[in-house]
């Protein structure tokens, strides 16, 4: 599509710049488009075996847990649950990947041991307590990641548009713009020329000789 401007030299000009302009927004938009796949891609599978590690502890503390039910009434198993002295910190930061802000997720355990009485738990019960407590901190980063890779796709679906929009719609535009005006100035210069020549013939005629008095042919000396 042409763009509604004038087709002036000067305006051809600044369409050039701006094409050029546009030409390399476009080749750095695709290099970022592209580094921001790689880290997905890479984000994708340390993620995917996180949360299969993740997913096979849990499992097991499942069945620590399930060991510690059958062995101990729900009410005690209850009351040991609520009485544990740890706690769990998360401290939160951001850094800038290209121009997202992707968050990161540091945990820290306070000081405390699980104080529930162990005549009346399982050992059930203390295995899967274990797991659990190391196994949160890798759920933590996994949500991390996950948080890292919405972003990311976020970020990929508005580059992939900016990429779209000058490869098929504006660098496309300026250059056809670029043909017409191109085309316009070139059939002025010839215009120009045609005209200019006529001129030069018109100059260049031998003038036709004229009597000194109207209807005699000759002169009056």
């Amino acid at each position: 599509m042409i763009l509604d401007i004038s087709p002036t030299r000067m305006e051809l000009l600044r369409l050039k710049k701006r094409l050029s302009i546009a030409i390399r927004g476009h080749k750095l938009l695709k290099s970022k488009l592209d580094e921001l796949i790689r880290m997905m891609l890479a984000l994708v599978k340390d993620a995917l075996h996180l949360r299969k590690k993740t997913d096979d502890k849990f499992a097991e503390a499942n069945r620590y847990m399930a060991v510690a039910g059958s062995s101990t009434s729900t009410e005690i198993l209850n009351a040991a649950l609520m009485v544990s002295e740890k706690k769990l910190k998360i401290d939160l930061k951001y850094r800038q990947i290209f121009n997202i802000k992707v968050p990161e997720f540091s945990a820290r355990s306070t000081k405390g041991h699980n104080s529930y009485g162990f005549a009346q738990t399982s050992v059930g019960l203390d295995f899967a307590l274990e797991i659990f407590d190391k196994t949160v901190k890798q759920l933590i980063e996994l949500s991390e990641k996950e948080k890292k890779i919405q972003l990311i796709g976020d970020e990929i679906q508005k580059t992939r548009r900016r990429v779209n929009a000058l490869e098929y719609i504006l660098i496309p535009n300026i250059e056809e713009t670029l043909k017409y005006i191109t085309m316009k100035l070139e059939e002025r210069e010839r215009d120009n020329q045609a005209q200019l020549m006529r001129v030069k013939d018109v100059v260049r005629a031998p003038l036709a000789p004229t009597s000194a008095y109207p209807g005699s042919s000759k002169s009056p000396l």
